[in-house]
């Protein structure tokens, strides 16, 4: 899955920035975040919990057991799979991106309405005509 179908693929919910290439030989694009990574797999979704700054180290038992009751409402196929300092599970698709993006802190895109769109409009007319 290169980075634009990943990107449709998470509602466009996540910034371009956490979309980074994998390390496999296929080097396809997965979600990364603070606390974990997504990553595309033949339609389905591997969801990592662990330490991305230090994967040696792991994440400590109780903030790895927090992420995981927080994402207790994921609809998940095959349940956990726990590891010291890391967990794994699958999800068939990404409509949970929300609650996903949240436990992982993964940066999302800042969602602007139209009236800070015409706002933001007016100004750069009014500021380019000089009034």
């Amino acid at each position: 899955m290169n980075k634009t179908e990943l990107f449709e693929a998470t509602g466009r919910y996540v910034t371009q920035s956490a979309l980074k290439p994998g390390t496999g030989s296929e080097a396809e694009y997965m979600v990364v975040g603070k606390y974990g990574c997504i990553e595309p797999i033949d339609g389905i979704f591997d969801v990592y919990l662990c330490n991305m700054a230090d994967m040696d180290a792991g994440l400590p038992p109780q903030l790895l057991t927090y992420r995981l009751k927080a994402l207790s409402g994921v609809t998940k196929r095959g349940g956990v799979h726990k590891l010291d300092g890391e967990a794994w599970f699958r999800v068939s698709d990404l409509s949970e991106i929300k609650t996903l993006a949240h436990c992982l802190h993964i940066k999302r895109r800042p969602l602007v309405s139209e009236a800070q769109i015409a706002a933001g409009t007016a100004a750069l007319w009014r500021n380019r005509n000089g009034c």
